[in-house]
Order: structure tokens, then C-alpha cells, then sequence
């Protein structure tokens, strides 16, 4: 995910944000590369689960809270609300 001051030039300044995005065993990680800081946060997170999380939290600068989150059996679908982390930040949601 990249994101700048949408000026459209951020980039040739290296004010920019490019957000790698991992899922691996049930953790869900956001490594921020660049120096851009926006103050936008992710509001929901919609995972393919074959069974549902008995819990769901959330770390980022070193804090761990829950999170609260629902299961679509039909679907298999995690629908994770309000981690209210900042898209251009480091942070991982963890499903147990």
C-alpha cells in the first residue's frame, strides 16, 4: 500500500509511505517503509478464516489491546472492527 501527501509528487522528496503487508498463521503485520506519517487509521479488517478466532488483539509502539470482531461460518470470513491503528504505522493483529 503506498501513501503520500497526494500531491503527486511526495515520492521525489522521499515523503512517502509504502506499507508491506504480511498474514502468516493467523498474524496480520504492516511494515512501514519511508517518512510520510498520515493521520488516517485502518477502520476494519476482513479475513478468509476456515474457523473462528476464539481472540483477536492488536500491537503497535509496543501496546497489545483486544479487539472486537465477528465470524461468518458461511462465508469463513474475520471481520475485524476499529483496530484504529495508523495505516502508515507499524502494527500486527494477531487472531488465537
Amino acid at each position: 500500500v503506498f501513501d503520500d501527501e497526494r500531491d503527486g509528487y511526495g515520492y521525489t522528496k522521499g515523503v512517502y509511505a509504502y506499507m508491506h503487508l504480511w498474514l502468516k498463521g493467523g498474524v496480520l503485520r504492516c511494515e512501514k517503509e519511508g517518512q510520510f506519517v498520515s493521520a488516517n487509521l485502518v477502520e476494519r479488517v476482513v479475513v478468509l478464516a476456515e474457523k473462528a478466532p476464539t481472540k483477536v488483539s492488536v500491537t503497535m509502539d509496543g501496546v497489545t489491546r483486544p479487539l472486537e470482531f465477528s465470524y461468518d461460518a458461511e462465508k469463513k470470513l474475520v471481520t475485524i472492527r476499529k483496530p484504529e491503528v495508523r495505516m502508515t504505522g507499524n502494527w500486527e493483529i494477531r487472531m488465537e
